[in-house]
């Protein structure tokens, strides 16, 4: 029997599928190459996953009360697009894969301290507090507009 798809394992799962991404990305700097396609492509995931966040998921949740968690994520939010632009600024420079896996591994932990907050505190108030059905319906097929920034970077703390 498979478990009934909420906001909490939607998101997770979007979790993992990045991961899996950076993954492939860290084998390569491990190897002593660098190859951009899977950190783009989770970096395009990603992105649209904060989006998904902060303009759905996170107006919702701080209806309800829930504001000290989000302005956290959102602050860290930030953090995580500022590492990803370091990054793709490395690797347009040419820089060699020793230092972009420098930071990158700085990346990867934030995202994990990120992604278990979010996991076991703010999806299960979300699955919990909130319709799940109607938030997936308003998630599936939402994409940022062209140019959109996470909240952090407009200046909005939460």
């Amino acid at each position: 029997m498979t478990e009934p798809v909420t906001v909490g394992t939607l998101l997770e799962g979007e979790h993992q599928w990045i991961d899996g991404r950076f993954g492939q990305f860290l084998q390569a700097l491990n190897a002593g190459s660098v190859n951009a396609e899977p950190l783009d492509e989770a970096a395009h995931v990603l992105h649209r996953h904060i989006f998904l966040e902060e303009e759905i998921l996170f107006p919702e949740l701080e209806a309800r009360g829930v504001v000290g968690p989000t302005a956290v994520m959102v602050q860290e939010h930030g953090q995580i697009c500022d590492f990803l632009e370091r990054i793709a600024m490395l690797i347009r420079d040419g820089a060699p894969p020793d230092r972009i896996q420098q930071v990158f591994d700085a990346l990867r932990s934030l995202l994990e301290e990120h992604n278990a907050k979010e996991e076991q505190v703010l999806y299960p108030a979300a699955d919990h507090l909130l319709n799940s059905a109607e938030l997936l319906r308003r998630m599936q097929g939402a994409d940022p507009p062209h140019g959109w920034l996470c909240r952090a970077h407009r200046g909005e703390t939460g």
